[in-house]
């Protein structure tokens, strides 16, 4: 599997505490549930590099990564290239699937936390046909600064929207359970 055409540029969205550097997707990070919109060869997959436990980190500084991990929803655009006339821009290409927003949620021991997705801004604006990208990365470290919802099961949701060919394609993926302790 080819992981982007474009380097790994991120903002982190750093949820509970912490400053996370960014990583390289490593090949033994786990994955979740994939899901798939019908008809669009387009499927979802979300790939953590820290599938936990995560130990808790107590105070502002906390050495080491055993309490952070940094989750990948990873784009799978199925669809063959096609022919084309002209030079068209990358969001106007034949089936490119075009990234309008990346949103995520999670529950702890299986009960939503807050209520609603927190926006994330996307990697990429556009995943080619045959091609894998990820559509963002956010870091999240189990921290008691601030207060978070503690320890638990946590399963990380995340819906991407867009279009494809001018169609309204949502994917939706979960994170494996990350024990938090």
């Amino acid at each position: 599997m080819r992981i982007g055409r474009r380097v790994i540029l991120s903002a982190f969205v750093v949820l509970v505490a912490g400053l996370l550097s960014i990583g390289v997707l490593p090949r033994s990070a786990a994955a979740a549930s994939t899901s798939a919109a019908s008809k669009s060869n387009l499927t979802l997959t979300v790939r953590v590099t820290n599938p936990g436990p995560l130990s808790l980190c107590v105070g502002a500084t906390c050495p080491g990564l055993a309490y952070v991990t940094q989750f990948f929803p990873l784009v799978n655009n199925g669809n063959r290239l096609t022919n084309f006339n002209g030079t068209p821009l990358l969001n106007d290409m034949p089936n490119a699937y075009v990234i309008s927003s990346v949103v995520f949620s999670f529950t702890v021991n299986g009960t939503k936390y807050l209520g609603f997705g927190l926006p994330v801004l996307p990697h990429e604006g556009t995943i080619l046909p045959d091609e894998t990208e990820t559509a963002a990365n956010i870091g999240w470290a189990n921290t008691t600064i601030p207060a978070g919802p503690g320890s638990g099961s946590y399963v990380f949701t995340f819906t991407v929207d867009g279009t494809l060919n001018g169609r309204t394609v949502d994917l939706v993926g979960k994170s494996p359970t990350i024990v938090m302790s």
